[in-house]
């Protein structure tokens, strides 16, 4: 069964074609907001498994999101991921459990598909 991926980016061409990269593995299914609002009305409507948000966007940054998903009862469960271009994986390395926000996972971004598999595997995983 395929997994539920919300995406939460202001950045559509990024949603647009991380969609389609993820979709290709077969392994999910993607939805993708680019307001923050909207976003969060779709992760309380929508219930995906989990949540790729940017931590930049103009109305409301991703922490901000985040902190209303967490204390959210409908929502609270959700595991999220960052993805953020404030750093790059050079200077991050490999990740390796590398937390943000919350004790949250983080991603740079432009990241490649295997490894945004990868970590959103490891994350839904520990969910379990």
């Amino acid at each position: 069964m395929k997994k539920r991926i919300l995406m939460i980016d202001d950045e559509e061409d990024f949603c647009y074609f991380t969609k389609k990269n993820l979709e290709k593995t077969r392994e999910f299914e993607v939805i993708f907001e680019n307001s923050p609002e909207k976003g969060i009305a779709t992760a309380i409507e929508q219930k995906p498994d989990l949540i790729l948000l940017d931590i930049i966007m103009p109305e409301m940054d991703g922490s901000e999101v985040a902190f209303r998903l967490v204390n959210d009862a409908r929502t609270k469960d959700i595991p999220i991921i960052f993805l953020t271009c404030l750093a790059e994986e050079k200077e991050l390395g490999r990740y390796d459990g590398l937390n943000l926000v919350g004790g949250r996972p983080f991603i740079p971004k432009p990241c490649q598909t295997p490894e945004l598999v990868r970590v959103i595997k490891e994350v839904l995983e520990r969910k379990k």
